[in-house]
């Protein structure tokens, strides 16, 4: 497959003015495997989906565009993650690493991040020194604003309530045992 090298870096929208990562990625333009694989008309968006689970998005037209590439190397070194997509001029959750599988798809597929309100185009603007237009997901406006604490959250309360029932009935097992020895 041709070889096609970007220049880039990745912005985090945590950290907009700080550059998480750049250098001369080396890859297969995206466009060029959608083309050979036969897009269909109807398509709308191509979805990406990590190892991991961790999911992005672009609309087909933006997965055309030249410097969209599915890279392999960086710096002349091949990637520890295997696979990157790179998308100069978005935010970098749109830059899936250990991508693992491309889906086209013919409706509005939301990634991981987009799913919680990010912005689905991520453009990062000249000159932006923010994260992008918040979207919220619910009609009613209630976001998390710590998706990631929630997730991790629930898990931790079910568990503290495990451990606590748990205790009750060994505690409850021990006087029935008291109990029976008198």
């Amino acid at each position: 497959m041709p070889q096609t090298t970007v220049y880039a870096a990745i912005l985090c929208v945590d950290f907009p003015d700080s550059v998480v990562e750049e250098g001369t990625w080396v890859g297969v333009r995206l466009g060029f495997l959608l083309e050979n694989a036969g897009v269909s008309p109807s398509a709308f968006k191509v979805a990406f989906f990590a190892g991991d689970g961790y999911s992005t998005d672009l609309t087909v037209e933006t997965a055309m565009r030249e410097d969209v590439i599915v890279a392999y190397e960086k710096d002349g070194v091949a990637l520890s993650e295997q696979l990157r997509l790179v998308v100069p001029g978005k935010w970098g959750y749109k830059w899936i690493s250990h991508l693992a599988v491309v889906e086209v798809v013919d409706y509005d597929f939301l990634g991981y991040w987009e799913g919680y309100g990010y912005s689905d185009t991520a453009d990062i603007s000249e000159g932006s020194s923010g994260p992008p237009p918040f979207t919220p997901p619910n009609p009613d406006g209630a976001v998390p604003e710590f998706p990631a604490v929630t997730v991790l959250v629930v898990p931790l309360v079910l568990v503290g309530f495990f451990v606590l029932v748990l205790k009750k009935k060994s505690i409850l097992s021990g006087s029935k045992n008291t109990l029976q020895k008198l």
